[in-house]
């Protein structure tokens, strides 16, 4: 297949590893691909060339599993034969772009061949997948604005409580350990954002999270990794957390 997109190129180098694994006696029988996967590959390698040129880059964790990244945010999407037989190769199919800002993964768009093939209606799709994600960052953008106004009358709050707090608070400021604790937090901030941003990057390299390592899948690793990253990060548990461990330096 010519002008094949690097993602779907690594789908089938990943498959040709699979399978030579397997010939070798290691490692499950890889899926197969047939003539609806191939027309897979042309439609999504169309369609990741097109939106890249807009700054929409896509992503995948897996064969066939594939969404689109745009400032920070995700987008889900799906191309499925409509009858839901993966194996027919003269099966219709269904493009789907899933609502992301809504938690219920309702579909925000969709085309299905028709009149139109999929393929020709690639600027369609293209079109949608721009308008999806940038609603997508855009309500992103708008909730970070609402929390950033919310932590920021916090920090007022609590720089008026440790005025309050009359000489008490006087000492504290003073003390050469108070101003250590704050920057001991900041540090900790630092290294828990470098932190997230090499996790997303490796989820981007993950092809199947349901591979084990040491007892736990790779989903359930990046899960904990996430998890302790968050109470490392003293921003994270909020404004409150912050001065009182100030106060108490």
């Amino acid at each position: 297949m010519k002008d094949r997109h690097p993602l779907i190129a690594k789908w089938v180098a990943e498959h040709a590893r699979a399978r030579d694994a397997f010939l070798h006696g290691k490692g499950d029988f890889p899926w197969g691909m047939d003539k609806q996967d191939y027309r897979k590959h042309r439609i999504l390698s169309s369609v990741f060339f097109a939106v890249e040129k807009h700054g929409v880059l896509p992503g995948s964790r897996g064969y066939l599993e594939f969404h689109f990244e745009h400032q920070g945010t995700s987008t889900g999407a799906l191309l499925v034969p409509l009858d839901g037989d993966r194996h027919n190769p003269h099966a219709k199919l269904r493009f789907i772009i899933l609502d992301s800002i809504n938690t219920n993964s309702t579909i925000y768009a969709e085309w299905v061949d028709g009149e139109l093939s999929l393929e020709d209606r690639v600027p369609e799709i293209v079109a949608g997948i721009l308008a999806a994600t940038r609603a997508v960052a855009r309500a992103q953008r708008e909730h970070l604005k609402s929390l950033l106004d919310k932590e920021h009358l916090l920090i007022l709050d609590g720089l008026k409580r440790l005025e309050q707090l009359g000489g008490d608070s006087f000492a504290a400021r003073c003390d050469p350990r108070t101003f250590q604790a704050l920057i001991e937090m900041a540090e900790r901030h630092r290294s828990a954002s470098l932190a997230r941003r090499f996790l997303r990057s490796l989820s981007r390299s993950i092809a199947d999270g349901s591979v084990i390592v040491a007892g736990h899948s790779l989903d359930d690793w990046m899960t904990w990794a996430t998890a302790k990253l968050d109470e490392f990060d003293p921003l994270v548990q909020g404004p409150g957390y912050v001065f009182d461990k100030l106060v108490k330096a």
